[in-house]
């Protein structure tokens, strides 16, 4: 694999970072405002905060907010990763055309 085209796939895990970590961040904030206000709701009518967080925590929607967050944040690692893996390329690929130049 040349040098070049190492650097085009780098480019594109980037921005597929970049998008998935965008998304990531929204799926955060939408999970932890969903929750907070679910929670104060059933503190202002007089239950207590265990109690409130384990009722919010019980419903279905809690568990899709919860996961969606985790899937996205499995992708933005994954994306981290294959980015690590393509600068791992990278430097393999310059190593062995610096090596070449020394052969010749």
């Amino acid at each position: 694999m040349s040098i070049d085209t190492i650097l085009d796939e780098m480019e594109s895990c980037i921005d597929h970072w970049e998008d998935a970590a965008s998304l990531q961040a929204t799926l955060d904030a939408n999970y932890k405002s969903w929750e907070a206000a679910q929670k104060l709701a059933l503190m202002d009518s007089g239950e207590s905060g265990v109690k409130s967080e384990n009722q919010v925590r019980s419903q279905p929607k809690w568990k899709k907010l919860y996961v969606d967050l985790q899937m996205q944040n499995i992708s933005v690692e994954k994306a981290n990763r294959q980015i690590k893996l393509l600068q791992n390329r990278f430097e393999a690929a310059r190593t062995a055309a610096a090596d070449a130049r020394k052969v010749v």
